[in-house]
């Protein structure tokens, strides 16, 4: 689970199942009524862990509950895309309905491995549908909320089988990678009020029960935080909240074990989560772009940090990734 975490339940009851990724997920809720005999699930409803999966269902279901999201448009050919592209208003992003459909490497090589890609005027949107739509036609035309990478920020949640927020952690990614169009690979502890209540309050209003992601962006034109995208699952930096005092998993194994929830506490801010591979390749390309020097790189690294591999009470995953990195060289 996370160091320190005791088990409080019996090795031989069902275990709990966590999904860490969108086909974990696919294939834990398509199969729940045959797995929930053998294991301990905490997902939503089918239809809503469906409609937060395909992106090309999530803009209808959640403009129902009146948040702030994004104009967009899921174009079912190109006569549907080449409307779209006089209809909205540029930069516009084009991604994936299925985001796992963009692991194929033809489509991969198009997109650069972002899993969006932005374009500025109509032929720029038309070159990139054409070229990427023999290999996956489920896209997803949005239009693109201006501002840098520091302007997304996530929240974090379990909700519990009674519809109560058992534990809410908030973040502010400051560089991602693939840059512009990635995951956070430097990401900064910051409670964030208006995200925590609008947050919240969707998900009540949805009846979202489990973990979730809720991916916002702060729209400079009119301050207004705008939803992208809710994943029902953990994020790859969650641990991130646990190093602020906020462990979502634990919360979500009491839950559904039966365990008394432990008080909900206020996340510490200004820590920050790194995956340093990655945040090195973002920050050469951010400087490419004159995003980032190198001083503000330098600075950016001092403090209180946690690793995606290093931890000093346990080497392990470094030292392997290391000893991988050196036979991979040599």
């Amino acid at each position: 689970m996370y160091r320190g975490f005791s088990p409080q339940v019996a090795e031989s009851e069902a275990p709990v199942v966590f999904p860490t990724a969108d086909p974990d997920l696919r294939v834990l809720s398509d199969c729940r009524d045959s797995l929930e005999p053998h294991c301990r699930l905490f997902l939503s409803e089918r239809h809503i862990v469906e409609s937060c999966l395909d992106k090309s269902r999530f803009h209808d279901f959640v403009a129902q509950f009146d948040v702030p999201v994004p104009a967009t448009r899921v174009p079912a050919d190109r006569s549907e895309a080449l409307a779209a592209a006089g209809e909205l208003r540029y930069p516009v992003i084009l991604k994936p309905a299925k985001p796992d459909s963009w692991n194929d490497p033809r489509i991969t090589e198009i997109v650069a491995g972002k899993k969006a890609v932005v374009a500025h005027d109509p032929d720029q949107l038309l070159s990139f549908y054409d070229r990427i739509v023999p290999f996956g036609n489920e896209l997803v035309l949005q239009e693109y909320i201006p501002g840098r990478d520091d302007r997304l920020y996530s929240l974090h949640a379990y909700i519990s089988r009674t519809g109560e927020p058992l534990a809410l952690f908030t973040g502010q990614k400051i560089r991602t990678w693939p840059t512009y169009a990635g995951i956070g690979c430097f990401v900064r502890s910051v409670y964030v009020p208006e995200i925590v209540e609008s947050g919240t309050r969707l998900l009540r209003d949805m009846g979202y029960t489990g973990v979730a992601l809720l991916q916002f962006k702060r729209d400079e034109r009119d301050g207004v935080f705008k939803l992208l995208e809710i994943n029902p699952r953990a994020s790859s930096w969650n641990l991130l909240a646990y190093a602020c005092g906020v462990n979502i998993p634990y919360a979500a194994y009491s839950d559904v074990v039966g365990l008394p929830a432990d008080p909900m506490t206020r996340q510490r801010e200004g820590v920050r989560y790194i995956y340093f591979g990655h945040d090195r390749k973002a920050f050469m390309d951010y400087r490419r772009h004159g995003d980032c020097s190198w001083s503000d790189w330098l600075r950016s690294l001092v403090g209180r940090n946690v690793y995606q591999y290093f931890a000093s009470d346990d080497p392990g995953p470094w030292m392997t990734l290391l000893k991988q990195k050196l036979h991979a060289r040599f």
